[in-house]
């Protein structure tokens, strides 16, 4: 504890720390070495333990059991939470979350390349849009100023037969019909 107390209360600092450890509430009346003195406490844990296992499915099987031995009044004195290995599960949600961030990566790479061989730029996507509408006997896009960006956006107006489809997933329900835009930088971001 002097070791833990000492990493932080360090030379040179102008107010001391408060160093709290966290005890049961029995702590004053029960036996050396029982499991009442850390009964309050490890309900806690105990119930800490129990929701992580209802939020994640799972929790660390060796913390789980030396908490439920320890609750039972036997506890393993050999046990040290610093030796308990990070769950497979963690590390393999770590894996996923790599590769999903690498597949991302890679993707956006692919647009950016078949975008330069087709030689499509924003213009190119903004004017192919402004004839089917055309074609299409549809009303023209409507340019406005976005406010946050001062960049041209465009409002859809209201679109007809099967155009209509095209625009569902433009409404948000707290602000209404999205402008869309054709450009690489939209609000700021790239």
């Amino acid at each position: 504890m002097e070791q833990r107390a000492g990493r932080i209360d360090r030379y040179g600092q102008t107010h001391p720390p408060q160093i709290l450890h966290f005890v049961g509430a029995h702590w004053k009346n029960a036996p050396p070495e029982s499991a009442e003195a850390d009964l309050d406490f490890l309900t806690r844990v105990a119930i800490k333990v129990a929701t992580m296992r209802e939020d994640l499915g799972s929790v660390n099987p060796v913390l789980a059991a030396a908490v439920e031995r320890r609750m039972l009044g036997r506890p393993d004195k050999a046990f040290r939470v610093e030796s308990v290995q990070p769950r497979s599960a963690a590390r393999d949600a770590l894996k996923v979350e790599r590769n999903l961030r690498a597949e991302a990566d890679r993707l956006r790479a692919a647009l950016a390349e078949s975008a330069h061989e087709l030689h499509s730029t924003p213009a190119d996507v903004e004017r192919v849009v402004r004839v089917g509408l055309e074609l299409g006997r549809q009303s023209a896009l409507q340019p406005v100023t976005d406010i946050h960006t001062r960049h041209t956006v465009w409002r859809v107006p209201p679109l007809t037969g099967s155009w209509a489809r095209t625009t569902v997933d433009l409404v948000d329900h707290d602000y209404g019909a999205r402008p869309i835009s054709f450009d690489d930088v939209v609000g700021g971001k790239t």
